[in-house]
């Protein structure tokens, strides 16, 4: 079964239950959360299903595994955190010393590339409706760098046929945006304010 007869068959569905239990719209989505992804797991027979709360992946749907995010349409919602979108790049580690020490020695062997995609399962709160895709198929406008949550995107209109050597550059410079407002910039103004 492809993304696209996954997306057909939840889109059949409507009865999507989102609580509103409070006035936050993310606690919403994130109670939700548990519900829906029960329900996609039944309707699709899948037996894996999520055993902890800060697991990498909400389902397991194929193989490299997908993350749900129930949003309000033109909404960003926080994505893929520092660590995962390292392990994209074939980079290890659990902080930045460790990535940061992964990268100066896979640069090195030029062994930095993208080994793995992140696979996204939207369900627009609106309508009821989702859209599947990964981080590379998004549209430029549908990415923003936080640099608190990392990478935030929102339900695309439409999808992008990236090549390979695209998709690596689109991660690769969501990852050094990161970096540049996490530690750079901050430390520029330090810098500046220290030594001025």
């Amino acid at each position: 079964m492809t993304y696209k007869e996954i997306e057909n068959k939840l889109n059949q569905y409507s009865d999507w239950d989102i609580p509103l239990i409070s006035d936050d719209g993310r606690l919403n989505s994130q109670n939700a959360e548990i519900g829906i992804s029960e329900k996609i797991n039944t309707i699709l027979g899948i037996i894996k299903t999520k055993k902890r709360n800060r697991e990498e992946n909400d389902l397991y749907i194929l193989n490299s595994g997908e993350d749900l995010k129930i949003v309000e349409p033109d909404n960003f919602t926080n994505t893929i955190c520092f660590t995962k979108l390292a392990k994209m790049l074939n980079l290890n580690g659990s902080n930045n010393n460790s990535i940061f020490n992964s990268y100066q020695k896979k640069k090195l062997l030029g062994e930095i590339k993208l080994v793995k995609d992140y696979q996204i399962i939207f369900l627009n709160k609106k309508n009821k409706k989702f859209i599947i895709c990964s981080l590379t198929e998004l549209p430029d406008d549908c990415i923003t760098v936080n640099p608190s949550n990392c990478i935030q995107t929102k339900i695309p209109t439409l999808t992008v046929k990236r090549t390979d050597d695209e998709k690596f550059n689109l991660v690769h410079n969501l990852f050094i945006t990161y970096i540049n407002k996490r530690i750079l910039d901050p430390a520029k103004k330090w810098e500046s304010l220290i030594n001025g």
